[in-house]
């Protein structure tokens, strides 16, 4: 299996933080995105998902590490901090910042090695984790699209070897997730993991 290393995900993560928090056209060329290195991760992951906390800072949550899925996190700052574990392992999940600043996070693969459909919130400010009502499909390698009403748009993705065409909507006023009628029109013709 690939493994990313802890300098790899810290660069993805410093990219996402400066193409959201700098907006386009920022830079010296109009579309010019540079790279940086920063700290190294506490601890290497693949499969990790990121979000960027409302004070600039980045959460990275979960991932494969050297002995398996991690429920391990870490807040990148000006250097790596330990977060509170969340309360499942889970890889290839989603993550997406709130309008309130709590981060979501969702599906993924568990340490089992099957799909989870779990989900819960971190809060940076009390720096504690709460699980929520579950996602109404197991999912791993699915998209999460903050709306522009608050929701959180959640597509696709795989479960069982076979890509989803399904999709659900988080609605943090209820703290319940949704089915969307229908389904998107097409599969992808690919899984996250490179199965066709």
């Amino acid at each position: 299996m690939n493994r990313l290393s802890s300098t790899a995900i810290i660069l993805v993560a410093l990219a996402c933080a400066a193409l959201v928090g700098a907006g386009a056209g920022a830079g010296s060329g109009a579309g010019e995105v540079k790279f940086a290195e920063g700290p190294a991760l506490l601890e290497a992951r693949s499969g990790a998902c990121a979000a960027l906390l409302g004070d600039g800072r980045v959460l990275v949550t979960g991932g494969e590490g050297p002995y398996g899925v991690l429920a391990t996190a870490e807040i990148l700052g000006a250097g790596p901090e330990t977060a509170p574990p969340m309360a499942f392992a889970r890889a290839g999940h989603v993550c997406v910042a709130l309008a309130d600043g709590t981060v979501l996070v969702a599906g993924g693969r568990a340490a089992g090695g099957g799909e989870t459909n779990a989900a819960e919130i971190f809060d940076p400010a009390a720096d504690a984790w709460r699980i929520i009502a579950p996602m109404t499909a197991a999912r791993y390698g699915a998209t999460a699209s903050l709306l522009a009403d608050g929701r959180v748009l959640i597509a696709g993705g795989e479960a069982y070897g076979l890509a989803l065409a399904t999709l659900e909507i988080y609605d943090p006023a209820t703290g319940r997730f949704e089915p969307v009628p229908g389904a998107m029109s097409t599969p992808p013709p690919c899984s996250p993991t490179g199965a066709c």
